[in-house]
């Protein structure tokens, strides 16, 4: 007999138990793989009009700082059709050529940091916008794993010219108030519609 004492029948039995098994997982395969790849292409199809309609530009780059993505969205907020980045380091592209003279340095210092901290990192600076004007721009980037263990980073850029234009405008405000109270002995104060105080010299 052997097999544990089963039958020639039991045995041919349990193997059809097993063909059966295995043509219902076949089955389940060719119904959930397509659904799954449909779940995938949903989801990239998603990600990218998300990208393509955000208002900050988004790149993704690998461990030594080559670029692997930019949304679609770049050439519209810089105002002009960039240079095909990917695959190349961003401070070896013409994209670094319109980052303005006095804040390349900064640029390339924050960047070496980054590859060597990996710390979350924060940057303002001007970049020349395709109409030939000076931006500020921001960008933030951080580190992250893949799934599959890789280093990659993303950086978000935003356009910030009108928050930076308000607090040089504000700075200006300040300037003139000190000066306007220091140069004056008299007490000055600025009242509102109502009679709240808004300002008092020194």
């Amino acid at each position: 007999m052997g097999h544990s004492g089963r039958t020639k029948a039991e045995l041919i039995a349990e193997v059809e138990a097993l063909r059966k098994e295995l043509a219902a997982l076949e089955a389940a395969q060719d119904v959930e793989l397509p659904r799954a790849m449909e779940a995938l292409r949903e989801s990239e199809a998603s990600y990218r009009r998300l990208a393509e309609n955000a208002s900050d530009i988004i790149h993704e780059m690998d461990d030594e700082g080559r670029v692997l993505f930019v949304s679609p969205n770049r050439d519209a907020i810089l105002g002009y059709r960039g240079v095909n980045a990917v695959g190349h380091r961003i401070l070896e592209t013409e994209i670094a050529d319109n980052v303005h003279p006095e804040d390349r340095e900064v640029m390339a210092e924050t960047l070496r940091n980054v590859d060597v901290t990996g710390a979350e990192w924060q940057l303002t600076y001007r970049y020349k916008h395709g109409d030939g004007s000076w931006h500020w721009f921001e960008s933030k980037g951080r580190r992250f794993l893949t799934n599959t263990g890789e280093r990659r980073a993303v950086v978000i850029t935003r356009d910030v010219t009108d928050r930076e234009e308000a607090l040089r405008k504000l700075r200006q405000s300040e300037r003139r108030y000190r000066v306007l109270s220091e140069a004056i002995y008299n007490v000055v104060a600025e009242l509102d519609a109502e009679g709240r105080v808004l300002f008092v010299s020194p």
